[in-house]
């Protein structure tokens, strides 16, 4: 559905709302419409605002309301919320749904705050880049306020140093794994250096 949704979208754009231009983007949103910018002759818009309001109302549902424990219980084990009397099946398409709603709310901000437009092809792959950050907060809500800022902040840095000092962006994409392994996954970790520690032991013990 991700791609039937984003192939109507680009034919809205190359045909009925094209831009006098020619271009595959609409026509500039009024004024009206435009999110204000935080910082002067910066794209940091009053959308952050947003996402961190929406953050915590999603942390409060989560943790406080009846579909969120059900959503915690079938995303924890499907099979034991579904011994629970719990419909996984349901959980699921409305997660999705959710999900859905969110990520539309996301590009709408986006569009907005940032571009005043709709553009084809506007996310180079925010929304897996939106799963390494969720990785990276360890799934948790509020986490997520400081891991994207982190993300945000590697990922707009590369340009940068790419520009200034020649380092190519396949670095920065490793470094931002690298940051998503060693943080998000410590039990696999723990097992890579395991021969490692041992080694070090016995090299100890025996000097």
């Amino acid at each position: 559905m991700n791609y039937v949704a984003t192939l109507f979208c680009g034919y809205l754009v190359a045909y009925p709302f094209q831009d006098e231009q020619g271009l595959t983007q609409t026509q500039r949103i009024a004024s009206t419409a435009q999110l204000g910018r935080l910082v002067k002759d910066h794209s940091l818009s009053v959308a952050i605002l947003f996402a961190i309001v929406l953050i915590v109302i999603i942390n409060f549902v989560f943790k406080n309301s009846r579909f969120g424990y059900r959503v915690r219980a079938c995303g924890g084990n499907r099979l034991a919320a579904e011994t629970a009397g719990i419909n996984s099946r349901r959980i699921t398409i409305q997660t999705m749904f959710l999900s859905g709603m969110i990520s539309g709310l996301c590009g709408g901000l986006l569009v907005t705050g940032t571009y005043f437009r709709f553009i084809t092809n506007f996310s180079s792959g925010y929304g897996f880049e939106g799963v390494a950050v969720a990785t990276l907060a360890a799934f948790n809500p509020i986490a997520l306020i400081l891991s994207g800022i982190l993300w945000g902040g590697i990922k707009s840095g590369a340009s940068a140093v790419n520009r200034i000092a020649s380092v190519p962006m396949d670095i920065i994409s490793l470094i931002q794994a690298l940051v998503v392994i060693l943080v998000a996954a410590p039990r696999l970790m723990d097992k890579v250096l395991a021969p490692l520690k041992k080694l070090l032991v016995k090299g100890g013990k025996t000097e």
